[in-house]
């Protein structure tokens, strides 16, 4: 026993007045009752160790004498015994068996670009896309949904393709706000869903200025049955390693570091690499439990010592996989504000203040990299779709049709609505090169706190709702219905509701920023002023803050009818989410019958720029 491995994972525990305690264990349900010094004892060992070193670093820390060694033992040996400590072997084996056998191997056999009013990034995408697949002797069918608000925006997209038309790695069928439309009315009619929840779905809403999760919806579609890559438009091919990356699989909640560049051009210091882009996302959609159980992937251990209890038990419901992998980012941070900057951790804060200089260009510039360094697997990770790979095999949710943070809103239910489904993360970063630089305003980070967009809010409401159930469809359904009752709802029980979400957030952001202080004055205090701002607007947020509005609904449209568009948008997703499972279905029997969203450029009438009627009807 003593040369194993073990480790605390918290537990249930009620005192009793004989001075013991029952303590329930989160990993095996376990129940005993056990002395109380046992588990003090027990709740120091936070990672994975032999009794001896627990021991050994116990007594460092107690600053006690030798003869107390053997106690020590014993007292961690009864933990053992008692059910208070698990072993890592018992840990690995439960991640094991709770990843499932996949049946067949993922491939991703389509890439999927949402774009709006940009050819000429476009074009960059495309052909740094197809150098890659040629690299490699890749074939993909590339989707391009087009949200260009004007005519000459589209042709300017079509003729990007057409250039392209001869690429034997890229077969790319392209669609537009007109074939969406068609494809909506004819997927009402075949689903019986009304017209207006589809189209909510997949069209351009007129009425909000963000509709990009429309056309990610449309991909979300058009994919179904198979693996898919979404890119953003504004993204380049070149992959970046992320210092001292290393092979490997480690299961940990949050796995991605950040360096910070004191000017833009800084960027190509970074070591590009030339991968395969569609290979690093197949590896990790294909973990399974071969990996887990060999305990390497190419010769390197699998790492469990960042499971929590809380992931673990994800895993063991059962079949559990990478349902969405994704990459870091180098470039642009495509973050509005610097505030994440001082509540990532002691480490990426170390980085951000280095220097004074460093420090205010970081706080300008928005360049980074991000990304983790082996491939990591989480139960829970924010979903940026700048690269985004799914297993879109089986029924997975749809976005967030308007507004920014339809991605936050579709990590979100991949939470609440897949069950065993996983976050995969590669440890690579893929450029981020939007058309012009662009830079954060001052003061950005104190003046977002507590201001949270439409996505991001939606996300809290998502994340409060507590249901059970096996089905994906049934428990999209489920979550569609829960979304409804909100409806009945009145402004201020509403508020309270988000805040009740919102403020163990913000209160984790004052105790971060408060032991960043505390660890780093004495090191340099050239940001301290800044901290202490961000910690007055994080009380100001707890104190004033109305969350029935966000922030994003707030400014375009003022603070009252951004709170009523709001709930409009609660009710109109809350909708859509109990009619997804239906249109999913009905989307296959009409590409079964040959109709699409989008079609090769063959199809498409010079003459009129639109598609023919014989086959968009």
């Amino acid at each position: 026993m003593l040369s194993h491995q073990f480790r605390y994972f918290g537990g249930g525990r009620t005192e009793l007045r004989s001075g013991q305690e029952i303590f329930r264990s989160p990993i095996t349900g376990r129940t005993s009752v056990t002395r109380k010094n046992i588990v003090a004892a027990a709740a120091l060992c936070k990672q994975f160790a032999t009794l001896d070193e627990h021991v050994a670093r116990i007594r460092a820390m107690a600053r006690t004498d030798a003869g107390s060694e053997a106690g020590w033992k014993n007292t961690l040996v009864q933990a053992v015994e008692d059910g208070l400590l698990s072993s890592a072997e018992d840990v690995h084996e439960r991640v094991a068996a709770g990843l499932a056998c996949l049946p067949r191997r993922r491939v991703i056999e389509m890439v999927g670009i949402p774009t709006r009013n940009r050819p000429a990034l476009l074009k960059r995408l495309l052909m740094g896309l197809a150098e890659n697949l040629r690299r490699f002797e890749r074939k993909v069918e590339v989707l391009v949904v087009d949200d260009s608000d004007s005519m000459q925006m589209q042709v300017a997209n079509c003729e990007v393709i057409s250039a392209l038309a001869d690429d034997s790695f890229l077969r790319i069928r392209y669609g537009n706000r007109d074939t969406r439309n068609r494809f909506a009315s004819q997927l009402a009619r075949e689903s019986g869903v009304s017209e207006e929840v589809v189209s909510f779905a997949l069209a351009n809403n007129t009425d909000y200025p963000v509709s990009t999760g429309a056309t990610r919806n449309a991909i979300l579609l058009e994919s179904a049955g198979h693996c898919v890559l979404y890119l953003d438009d504004d993204i380049q091919c070149r992959l970046a390693a992320i210092p001292g990356s290393r092979e490997g699989v480690a299961f940990q909640a949050d796995p991605l570091k950040t360096w910070f560049f004191a000017h833009p051009d800084d960027i190509e210091t970074c070591y590009f690499t030339a991968d395969d882009l569609l290979g690093l996302h197949e590896k990790v959609l294909n973990i399974d439990q071969n990996v887990a159980r060999t305990r390497n992937l190419d010769g390197a251990p699998v790492d469990i010592s960042g499971l929590s209890s809380r992931f673990l038990n994800r895993i063991e419901k059962g079949n559990a996989a990478v349902a969405v992998s994704l990459m870091g980012i180098v470039g642009d941070s495509g973050l509005d504000d610097p505030l994440v900057y001082y509540i990532l951790g002691t480490e990426t804060l170390s980085r951000l203040t280095k220097t004074a200089e460093l420090y205010h260009a970081a706080l300008t510039n928005r360049q980074i990299l991000r990304g983790p360094q082996s491939i990591c697997v989480s139960d829970q990770c924010e979903c940026h779709s700048g690269c985004m790979g799914i297993d879109n095999i089986d029924l997975l949710p749809p976005f967030m049709p308007v507004m920014r943070g339809q991605d936050l809103v579709f990590g979100s239910l991949v939470v609440k609505c897949v069950p065993g489904g996983l976050f995969g993360v590669v440890p690579r970063a893929i450029l981020h090169r939007p058309a012009e630089r662009r830079e954060f305003a001052q003061n950005a980070a104190p003046h977002r706190v507590g201001k949270f967009m439409t996505g991001e809010t939606l996300g809290f409401l998502i994340g409060g709702e507590s249901f059970r159930g096996l089905s994906r469809g049934g428990l999209i359904r489920t979550l569609g219905a829960r979304l409804q009752e909100l409806e009945d709802q009145d402004v201020h029980d509403l508020q309270m509701h988000i805040r009740s979400a919102v403020t163990p957030m913000l209160v984790s952001w004052m105790q971060q920023l408060d032991a960043s202080i505390d660890n780093h004055s004495k090191v340099s205090n050239f940001w301290i002023k800044d901290a202490l701002d961000i910690k007055a607007a994080i009380v100001s947020a707890l104190n004033d803050r109305d969350y029935s509005v966000p922030s994003d609904l707030e400014h375009v449209f003022g603070a009252v009818e951004g709170r009523g568009r709001f709930r409009d948008l609660v009710k109109k997703f809350a909708s859509l989410l109990q009619a997804w499972p239906a249109i999913v279905e009905s989307t296959k029997v009409l590409q079964a019958k040959g109709k699409r969203i989008c079609w090769p450029m063959s199809r498409l009438d010079p003459q009129s720029g639109a598609f023919a009627s014989s086959v968009s009807a």
